[in-house]
């Protein structure tokens, strides 16, 4: 398979692990080859409406997008690369991601309007928290608090994976949040002091 290639993965006909594996390798072609992975769908034949046996040529079997289960291990490995290193790009992603899904669908009456401006914020912190920025870092971290509070039902929402853990996050980057981190005082020190630990 070429990079950059969408796929449709059907698991119907799947014999017992082979679907767990299936999402496994979809995982690794999305991440590694930039592979577009349109849909992993399975035809419940056992659902067919009316189910009648024999089944009949106009009995329906539904099918199942099981899709958004590969978006929560992309959430997974986010929220791992995010409070295990500090890097927020995954996360990010995930989030703009949905925020521009539902924007293009116009999907529910309501739709979101932090996810995308948090995904930015947390991108600039994770790169300042990675360049040993700790200005930025405590500037960012400090500007980020009240955004993650204040988007809690967006997250609730459309954005569940992250809503797990969004108060393990602002623990995290809370020690580092100063309202004026250009003013160097004991305050500042101890927060550097932590953005170095």
């Amino acid at each position: 398979m070429g990079e950059d290639e969408t796929v449709i993965l059907d698991i119907t006909h799947a014999f017992r692990s082979i679907p767990m594996i299936v999402f496994a390798v979809a995982s690794y072609l999305r991440r590694t080859k930039s592979v577009n992975i349109e849909r992993i769908v399975y035809g419940a034949y056992e659902a067919r409406e009316p189910f009648r046996d024999p089944p009949q040529p106009e009995d329906r079997a539904p099918v199942f997008d099981l899709t958004p289960l590969l978006d929560l291990l992309d959430w997974l490995s986010g929220a791992e690369a995010l409070l295990g290193w500090g890097d927020a790009r995954t996360l990010a992603d995930r989030m703009e991601l949905t925020h521009r899904r539902l924007w293009r669908e116009r999907a529910a009456n309501t739709l979101p309007q932090h996810l995308q401006r948090i995904a930015s914020k947390l991108r600039k912190f994770s790169q300042a928290l990675h360049l040993s920025r700790p200005v930025d870092v405590m500037r960012i971290a400090h500007e980020l608090l009240p955004m993650l509070s204040e988007a809690q039902d967006e997250f609730r929402r459309w954005a569940r994976p992250f809503a797990v853990i969004v108060e393990r996050v602002q623990v995290e980057i809370a020690p580092l949040a100063h309202e004026e981190p250009e003013r160097l005082d004991a305050e500042n020190m101890r927060k550097q002091l932590a953005l170095v630990e």
